[in-house]
C-alpha cells in the first residue's frame, strides 16, 4: 500500500507543559503559548506547515481557548481546534478522531521552531514511496547522528544505536487514522512513552518479547539493523512502523531544556539577521 502525500491535513500537538525553567522569570505552562522572540511558539511550526505546498487543513490540539487569545497570525480563524487531554497519546488519539476521514495525517509537535517546509515537504515525498502491507501505519522521521555537524553537534540528544547507524527520532510523523481501532496498541505506546527517559524502562514497557529484542540486539550488542528492528516491531505491534530517514537535524529540536532555548534562540537569529538586521532578546 502507499500513501498519497500531495495532499495532506496537519495535526499539531500544542497540549504539552514543560515544568523545567527555560530562562529567568519563566512560569510553567503550555508550551506552545512561550513568548518567544515576539510571538508565541506555535506560530514558528504554523509558518512552516502554511509554506508546505502539500498541507492542507491544520487542526490543533491544546488548550482551544488560550490558543485563539495567543496566536496573531492574521488567518488563525482558518484553523480547527480540538481541546486537550492530560496526556501526550490521548492528544494524539483526538488528533486522529478529528481527522478519522483522512486516510493518513502528518503530526508535529508545536515546540519545533526550527522546522522548515522544506523538511516537511522532503518528509511527505519519501514516505509516499515506501510500500506497506499494514492497515494501520506510523512513519516515522529519524535523523542519522552523522548529520548532526557544525553548530548542531551542540544539540544533546540520546541516539539508539544499531548495527548499521546510530538515529535520534526526529519530530515529524504520518500517523493513519485507523490505529484509532487498536485499543492494545495505544495502551501499549502510552506504556513507552511514560517510560521514554530510559532506554531500559521503555524496553520493558514494550513486553518481553520485543522488549528484549530491543535490549540486546541494539541498546547492548548493536547485532540488529534498523529496519530489521523495524520489522520485528512491526510484527509484535501488528502497525506498520516505518523508519524514514531524513537528513535534517533541525526537526529533532523541540523546547525541552533551557539549552534548547538557547540554542533555538541562536539559530533565529541567524536566520532573521540577513533579512532584517535585528536581534531578537529573550522573553
Amino acid at each position: 500500500m502507499l500513501y498519497e502525500t500531495n495532499e495532506i491535513n496537519a495535526l499539531v500537538l500544542a497540549g504539552g507543559i514543560n515544568r523545567i525553567t527555560l530562562f529567568d522569570g519563566y512560569k510553567p505552562g503550555y508550551k506552545a503559548v512561550l513568548p518567544f522572540c515576539g510571538k508565541p511558539l506555535i506560530e514558528y511550526t504554523l509558518a512552516a506547515l502554511k509554506r508546505s505546498p502539500e498541507v492542507k487543513k491544520i487542526c490543533i490540539v491544546g488548550p482551544v481557548e488560550e490558543l485563539k487569545r495567543t496566536i496573531t497570525s492574521t488567518d488563525a480563524v482558518s484553523y480547527e481546534f480540538v481541546n486537550c487531554g492530560k496526556t501526550l497519546i490521548e492528544n494524539v488519539c483526538r488528533g486522529l478522531m478529528h481527522f478519522r476521514e483522512s486516510p493518513i495525517v502528518l503530526v508535529i509537535p508545536s515546540d519545533l521552531p526550527l522546522a522548515t517546509s522544506e523538511a516537511i515537504s522532503a518528509f511527505l515525498s519519501l514516505c509516499s514511496c515506501i510500500n506497506t502491507t499494514y492497515q494501520a501505519n506510523i512513519f516515522w522521521s529519524m535523523v542519522p547522528e552523522q548529520d548532526f555537524t557544525a553548530r548542531y553537534t551542540r544539540v544533546k540528544k540520546g541516539f539508539n544505536r544499531f548495527k548499521d547507524l546510530s538515529i535520534c527520532h526526529g519530530n515529524l510523523l504520518l500517523m493513519t487514522p485507523s490505529l484509532l481501532n487498536n485499543s492494545r496498541f495505544i495502551t501499549r505506546i502510552d506504556h513507552i512513552y511514560q517510560a521514554r527517559k530510559s532506554s531500559i524502562r521503555a524496553a520493558a514497557a514494550v513486553g518481553p518479547g520485543i522488549g528484549l529484542t530491543y535490549l540486546f540486539g541494539v541498546h547492548l550488542f548493536r547485532r540488529l539493523t534498523l529496519s530489521r528492528f523495524a520489522q520485528l516491531a512491526s510484527a509484535d505491534f501488528h502497525v506498520g512502523l516505518i523508519p524514514v530517514l531524513l537528513h535534517y537535524p533541525e526537526i529533532a529540536v523541540d523546547i525541552d531544556e533551557a539549552r534548547d532555548y538557547r540554542f533555538v534562540m541562536e539559530e533565529l537569529n541567524k536566520r532573521k539577521q540577513p533579512e532584517a538586521g535585528v536581534t531578537f532578546q529573550e522573553s
